[in-house]
């Protein structure tokens, strides 16, 4: 969670940070803006990974035997692509057939 803290408070930095620079003009808030949206990005991919990583503990120490049958995931048939609706030719407007641009 305090990462989380962390990447708020890096927000309200950057909210003020760009509000001085497109308000004001001021061309040292617009660097230090671009620094903490860098900063931002380091610490929302930190936040990534300890997620994932706790999401992959989680799993690991569940006991799926535990879990009624109907409950637990179960393989879904891959599934067949969509093809597009074949237009049949007399059933298109004249508008559909011409060309815009050639004569």
């Amino acid at each position: 969670m305090q990462k989380l803290v962390e990447l708020k408070s890096c927000v309200e930095t950057i909210e003020n940070d760009t509000t001085k620079f497109y308000s004001n003009g001021n061309k040292a808030a617009g660097t230090r803006a671009r620094k903490h949206l860098q900063e931002l990005k380091q610490l929302a991919q930190e936040l990534r990974v300890a997620i994932q990583e706790t999401k992959a503990h989680r799993l690991q120490t569940d006991d799926s035997s535990s879990v009624p049958q109907h409950l637990q995931p179960h393989q879904l048939p891959p599934q067949q692509h969509m093809m597009a609706p074949q237009h049949h030719p007399q059933m298109m407007a004249p508008h559909d057939v011409s060309f815009v641009g050639y004569e």
